[in-house]
């Protein structure tokens, strides 16, 4: 009992602590790293799994990453071993999250991804309108980053204007150097013709924005 006491009295000094943290973009390796060094400060381990997990539901922000490891590190006492099944009851996926998941599928012309994820911010209650408001957003900064790579930015300069997840971004600048401006340019115009149909009540808005989403990964 007495050593748990303890353990709870390091975990509150490190949460103390942890608001004069600057928190800074980390690459992939990093990020994990970045995880288990500040999991061993509130005397928590993390299964590689749950590691993982962690990782594919929380966004690259790491603040709101830290908030999500106290939280873990605390119900993991008194062994202080994060599990898969941990992560999984008290991490759950925000509706934040679904939106990230959404806009990455699409890049990656993931059509099995997409579809289920439209599907579940549908079922939850998000609207179509505001869902192809999010996906105009992610054609335009595409639009955005591919006029900055052709004018030869740096990928500093293209991601501080576009986010993205340190660890995706080698991956989109491989996405922006296949992808052509014309196809874009049609892409944000279907996506303008889908908004248009939607507010002039042309079939129902959940199925127009079904129809999109197939349609650009076609």
């Amino acid at each position: 009992m007495t050593e748990e006491i303890d353990k709870r009295k390091k975990l509150a000094k490190v949460l103390m602590a942890g608001a004069a943290f600057e928190f800074q973009s980390l690459k992939l390796n990093e990020l994990q790293a970045w995880i288990r060094s500040y999991l061993k400060n509130l005397t928590a381990e993390i299964e590689p799994q749950a590691l993982q997990r962690i990782l594919e539901t929380v966004t690259s922000d790491l603040h709101t990453l830290a908030n999500e490891l106290n939280k873990l590190a605390a119900a993991a006492l008194p062994s202080g071993r994060i599990t898969t099944e941990l992560v999984q009851t008290l991490v759950g996926r925000s509706r934040e999250h679904m939106n990230w998941e959404l806009s990455d599928h699409i890049i990656s012309r993931n059509r099995k991804g997409a579809l289920k994820t439209l599907k579940d911010l549908l079922d939850d209650g998000v609207e179509p309108l505001l869902l192809i408001g999010l996906i105009a957003g992610t054609y335009r900064r595409m639009a955005l980053a591919k006029a900055l790579l052709s004018q030869g930015a740096s990928p500093a300069t293209i991601f501080s204007e576009v986010r993205m997840p340190p660890f995706k971004q080698r991956d989109y600048l491989a996405m922006l150097n296949r992808v052509d401006f014309e196809r874009l340019a049609r892409t944000i115009r279907r996506v303008a013709e889908t908004d248009l149909a939607i507010k002039t009540s042309k079939a129902t808005p959940r199925m127009q924005v079904e129809m999109l989403v197939c349609e650009l990964m076609s």
